[in-house]
């Protein structure tokens, strides 16, 4: 049975406290800080027994607050960029704080990613749950409406660590959240994520411009460095980063959007990711109609992380599962709107394992 336990994690400079949180199944162990509800470490066995943390993660609230990584947050209002931080709806137009050059990125200058969020440990016999929750005003980051979002995380005996996101707002607004956590299987502080081999269930990705922003153009993944789509063996993702490809060369690597081969709201596989050393395995499920592909290419040996580790480039590839960047811009996208008096509820698993 999963225990959830709580203690301080550190102050921020304003004197606020935040607290930590370890979701603990005897196996594996999750914390969680209630800043940017972001998960700072998962430590799980490899196919030996032998436990490493495989989450990149820093050592202070200060530090999670001042990144530019967003290292384990969860991002949001919108995660991912709007392009000029401009969309409509309802033949409104709002303007976003613009914080990735002219574009908005993952919620702008604050976004949920700074915020702390509210905690409840909700208490199940079988498997307890840990509720983090904030309400977001009316024109805050300057999107319309005052949501409230939520977001769960709990462990289950089979290694599973699932994510719940949910979201209400009092008139129409987009609403895209997703966590950002980057993984090694092979630790943390274990070099970089070039030798890791990827399936992601997804034959068309979004082509992007030199500002990493969507063309609308949704291209087959057949024939291009993007195709991760086989299984027996999974393609390395060091294998064709440096490929001679402008979509490759728009990013300095993958950071990009995977369509999903999903429908509805069913929980599907939407990668995974394999370390052969180790032999980790982490699978992703979700019922998100895209899964960004981020192989850490704006690490540059800034931010130190847990333990004094210095992250540099590709030292952790994201599985962030999500809407389309630039969806409220994008009609051919899936809609990322959320209305008035609607329910956002989506989920996202996280299954470690292990192969031979």
């Amino acid at each position: 049975m999963t225990k959830i336990k709580q203690q301080s994690f550190s102050k921020l400079s304003s004197g606020e406290e935040i607290q930590l949180f370890c979701l603990d199944n005897g196996e594996t162990q999750v914390e969680i800080i209630n800043l940017g509800a972001a998960i700072v470490s998962i430590t799980t066995p490899d196919k030996n027994g032998n436990s490493d943390d495989i989450c990149l993660g820093l050592s202070s609230a200060d530090a999670y607050y001042n990144q530019t990584a967003y290292l384990g947050v969860v991002a949001g209002r919108y995660a991912n960029r709007i392009a000029k931080g401009k969309f409509s709806i309802n033949n409104n137009e709002y303007q976003l704080n613009c914080n990735n050059g002219e574009n908005h990125l993952h919620g702008g200058n604050i976004g949920f990613s700074k915020r702390v969020w509210n905690y409840k440990i909700i208490n199940d016999e079988t498997n307890p749950k840990l509720r983090l929750s904030l309400t977001s005003p009316n024109l805050e980051e300057g999107f319309p409406g005052t949501v409230n979002a939520a977001v769960e995380y709990s462990l289950d005996e089979n290694n599973r660590l699932t994510i719940h996101y949910q979201g209400t707002t009092d008139q129409d607004t987009v609403l895209n959240l997703t966590n950002h956590t980057y993984f090694n299987l092979a630790g943390h502080n274990k070099g970089t994520i070039l030798e890791h081999r990827l399936f992601v269930n997804g034959d068309f990705f979004a082509r992007v411009n030199e500002q990493a922003i969507p063309t609308g153009e949704l291209v087959p993944v057949k024939d291009t460095p993007f195709d991760f789509t086989a299984t027996e063996p999974m393609h390395l993702i060091g294998e064709r980063i440096n490929a001679d490809n402008q979509d490759l060369h728009n990013c300095g690597g993958y950071d990009h959007s995977y369509a999903l081969n999903g429908k509805g709201k069913q929980l599907i596989q939407a990668a995974t990711l394999y370390h052969e050393a180790t032999g980790r395995v982490l699978n992703v499920y979700t019922n998100k109609p895209a899964m960004q592909l981020y192989t850490g290419n704006a690490l540059d040996g800034t931010h130190i992380g847990k333990q004094g580790c210095i992250y540099n480039q590709n030292a952790g590839v994201c599985l962030e599962t999500q809407f389309m960047p630039d969806s409220p811009n994008q009609p051919q996208f899936p809609c990322c709107v959320l209305k008035a008096n609607d329910v956002y509820d989506y989920t996202t698993v996280f299954e470690f394992t292990t192969k031979d």
